[in-house]
C-alpha cells in the first residue's frame, strides 16, 4: 500500500508493506490524504461477484473475443486472475489458463458482454479496481467507464455484462488471493 500526502495520490509518498504494516509507527500517520492499494502481480485472485458468489471464468481455451462468464467456484485455473498495474491507477486482469484478458471489447451500452482477447496494450484492456467498502470493489474499463456486472442470481456459466456503476451488489466483487 502507498500512502501520499495529497489528495489523488500526489505529493510525499509512503509505501507500506509487511515490513512496516502500522502507519503509527512511522510517524507520518497525520499527514496521509491518500492510499492505493498495490496488488502483488505474482498473486493469482478468485474475483467473485457480490451478488450471486460465482467466481470470474474465462471459460478456458477459447477463442479471442469470447465472454467472460461465471462459474461456481471449484479451484479451476480458469477462476483465477491476476491484477497486473499498468499505470495510472489502471490495471489488466490476466486469466491463469489462457493468458488473455479482460476486455470492455469498446461496448458503450449496459449489459454489453465484457470478453477476452490477447493483451494488446489498449485501454479497453485497462481497469480500475475501486474499493466500495468492506471487502467489494468495482472493476470499471477505462475505455467504457462501464464496470463488470455479475447480472444478479444467474447460474454458473453465465455471461459477464458490463453496466454503469450504481447501487447494486451485481456490479461488486471481492478479491481472493489463491
Amino acid at each position: 500500500m502507498i500512502g501520499y500526502s495529497g489528495d489523488n495520490f500526489t505529493g510525499t509518498s509512503w509505501t507500506f508493506d509487511a515490513d512496516t504494516p502500522d502507519l503509527r509507527n512511522t510517524g507520518n500517520n497525520d499527514q496521509i490524504t491518500s492510499l492505493r492499494v498495490r496488488f502483488n502481480p505474482a498473486t493469482y485472485f478468485r474475483i467473485t461477484n457480490a451478488t450471486n458468489g460465482l467466481a470470474l471464468d474465462s471459460g478456458g481455451d477459447v477463442a479471442s473475443g469470447s465472454s467472460l462468464k461465471q462459474w461456481t467456484w471449484d479451484g479451476s485455473p480458469n477462476l483465477q486472475w491476476q491484477a497486473e498495474a499498468v499505470g495510472g491507477g489502471y490495471y489488466r486482469l490476466v486469466n491463469r489458463t489462457n493468458g488473455m484478458v479482460a476486455d470492455g471489447w469498446g461496448a458503450t451500452d449496459d449489459g454489453s458482454p465484457a470478453r477476452q482477447a490477447p493483451w494488446n496494450g489498449g485501454t479497453n484492456q485497462q481497469w480500475t479496481i475501486t474499493h466500495r467498502g468492506g471487502d467489494r470493489y468495482s472493476l470499471a474499463n477505462r475505455t467504457t467507464g462501464l464496470v463488470l456486472d455479475g447480472g444478479g442470481d444467474v447460474g454458473s456459466g453465465s455471461v459477464t455484462k458490463q453496466w454503469t456503476y450504481g447501487s447494486s451488489t451485481n456490479l461488486l466483487w471481492t478479491f481472493t488471493a489463491q
